[in-house]
């Protein structure tokens, strides 16, 4: 018999509307308007059947995500020459999130046959949350092409958000890329080789990512106070001076084509170090509050290549067989927690952050000696390394 049933609703609505203008021939401005619209209930149900003494559960979470974005982009292009095009660009993002959920549960149903959480004998307060995140940024681009096969970009972008700390100000990320079709170039042969494109590229850039909704303000849970009055307490500690885990990045590469668009490969180096990374910081009770405080104070390292290959070994007129293949490598490492020879404990006692290691790395204490009980498999006298 079935005992236990799951299942889910979904409804899902996106919408986005682009308007394009043009009011003089060498600009162009377009804003682009979008919503994103998500109900979701997780339903869980286990009936009462007194011949399995199953008493019987039932539990229900749902969720509702509204996201809306407005994205404006205004674009100038300047032919300062017939080989020489400056194209200039400006712009702005603003998003939104807005969450909110609900769950009740309960367990043992008086009689068969019920389903609702109402009808449960035991059932457990019901929780109710909500999350808003804003975000607003702004941007300049500049990028000039020498003969349609040299590219050279700058940009910068200042980012505001509202899980930002109270006293942290506007975070600003430079661009820098540059990108040569070297193929094209008169002089540029390669022997045996039939090549249709080379590209040669290579970027800097900046990004941030934003802490966790609520993280830097202060927050309470309701309590009773004295006589039973309603009163708080506190929950969070938050702080006023968080910012965004920033990431700053170098990629290397190229992309190849050749034998008529037959074989083509892509090849990347990145080097991405981030800086400001959040950790929780243990406060002392002494402060008049103990728990964790987020705090921008780690960094990490990740670096490696990605390799990309496809080619077409098969091409006639009806059939043709396309394979693709891809290699990746990563090497991660944590670089800087703030305290000298300190680590950050993450779950428990074997999940940690410690410079020279990678991030959440699995640490263990190991077996030098032990003996060993033949007869009853028991081991005693264990001796680990520090």
């Amino acid at each position: 018999d079935q005992t236990v049933i799951l299942w889910q609703d979904l409804a899902r609505t996106t919408a986005s509307v682009r308007l394009e203008h043009q009011p003089m021939p060498w600009l162009s401005q377009r804003l682009t308007l979008g919503g994103d619209v998500t109900n979701e209930g997780n339903n869980e149900y286990d009936p009462r059947i007194d011949s399995l003494q199953s008493l019987g559960y039932r539990s229900i979470n749902e969720r509702d995500v509204t996201d809306r974005s407005l994205d404006y982009n205004a674009s100038a292009i300047w032919n300062y020459k017939p080989s020489v095009r400056f194209t200039s660009s400006i712009g702005a993002q603003y998003f939104t999130e807005s969450i909110h959920s609900v769950s009740a549960s309960g367990s043992v149903f008086p009689t068969p046959g019920l389903k609702s959480v109402t009808s449960t004998v035991n059932r457990d307060p019901p929780s109710e949350g909500f999350s808003d995140d804003k975000s607003l940024g702004i941007y300049g681009q500049e990028e000039i092409g020498w003969r349609d096969r040299l590219f050279l970009t700058g940009a910068i972008r200042s980012d505001d958000h509202s899980a930002f700390g109270a006293n942290f100000n506007r975070v600003v990320y430079p661009k820098l890329s540059l990108s040569y079709v070297i193929s094209d170039e008169p002089w540029f042969k390669l022997p045996l080789v039939r090549l249709d494109q080379l590209r040669l590229r290579g970027a800097y850039g900046e990004s941030g990512k934003a802490p966790t909704t609520y993280s830097s303000i202060k927050t309470y849970l309701p309590t009773s106070g004295p006589n039973d009055a309603a009163a708080v307490t506190p929950n969070t500690i938050g702080n006023p001076n968080l910012g965004p885990e920033r990431g700053k990045e170098l990629e290397l590469g190229f992309d190849a084509t050749g034998w008529q668009d037959r074989i083509g490969v892509e090849f990347t180096y990145y080097n991405k170090k981030t800086v400001d990374a959040i950790l929780d910081k243990v406060v002392a009770p002494s402060s008049g509050q103990a728990g964790t405080q987020p705090i921008n104070i780690g960094g990490i390292l990740n670096k490696g290549i990605e390799l990309s290959v496809h080619g077409t070994p098969l091409r006639m007129r009806n059939v043709s067989l396309d394979l693709t293949g891809q290699f990746s490598t990563n090497d991660n490492e944590v670089t800087d927690i703030g305290i000298p020879g300190q680590y950050f404990v993450v779950a428990g006692t074997y999940l940690r952050h410690q410079v020279g290691y990678p991030a959440f790395g699995w640490f263990e204490k190991r077996v030098v000696s032990a003996t060993l009980d033949r007869t009853t498999g028991k081991t005693t006298n264990i001796m680990c390394s520090s």
